[in-house]
């Protein structure tokens, strides 16, 4: 261990960093479980000196398993936990992690709404409607049950107490957000943020694309 130290520690050097540098990055990320640039100026700073040690970071991560995903058009990195599958390689969405800091899994009700989410937001892509500049979708309280049942052929739960903290779970994931009183009005969509593509396996959403395009037919 003594010598990986070490050899972090000159390979920072050499790149004008040092090694308090590299342990606050992948401190935070494994804290977090996600680095979004646009999120605040820390995550700002912190994604920056990323890109400045990426192969090491991402290395000395792999050494315990720990996978990560960067998307530099959204300016995101995202950890997965050892055993766990990656979107470009898996195709069962409840194989992904219920917090943003690695642990545990979705729930139903939370696995539901990240498919439903996924595939109303590539609806909107596909169909050249998202005009944000921030390429954010938002929807109303009527709008998320429709896609609930016409996607996936799910009705969100009675209780608002599991419907609150299925949506604080995607929030915590970064792929959504919303105001303090969500769907009280016409002020307080929920907001799909195109972090959600890098948290859906491809494959599941192209499953479940290819299915409704044939019940179309």
């Amino acid at each position: 261990m003594a010598s990986i130290y070490n050899e972090v520690y000159d390979e920072m050097r050499s790149r004008g960093l040092d090694i308090g540098d590299f342990e606050q990055v992948l401190s935070y990320l494994l804290s977090a479980g996600v680095i979004n640039r646009e999120d605040s100026q820390k995550e700002e700073r912190l994604y920056d000196l990323f890109l400045r040690m990426e192969d090491m970071a991402k290395d000395y991560l792999s050494l315990v398993g720990i996978k990560t995903m960067h998307d530099e058009d959204l300016q995101s990195i995202r950890l997965y936990a050892p055993n766990s599958e990656t979107p470009d390689l898996c195709d069962d969405a409840f194989e992904e992690h219920r917090n943003s800091n690695l642990s545990g899994k979705l729930n139903t009700e939370e696995s539901a709404y990240l498919i439903a989410l996924a595939l109303y937001y590539d609806q909107k892509l596909r169909e050249e409607k998202i005009t944000d500049a921030e390429m954010v979708v938002e929807l109303n309280q009527e709008e998320f049950a429709i896609a609930l049942a016409t996607f996936i052929g799910y009705t969100a739960s009675p209780s608002r107490a599991i419907r609150d903290e299925a949506l604080r779970t995607l929030k915590r994931l970064r792929v959504v957000t919303f105001g303090k009183e969500l769907f009280t009005d016409g002020d307080n969509p929920l907001i799909i943020r195109p972090h959600i593509v890098n948290l859906l396996p491809k494959e599941t959403l192209r499953a479940y694309i290819k299915e409704l395009e044939g019940a179309a037919v």
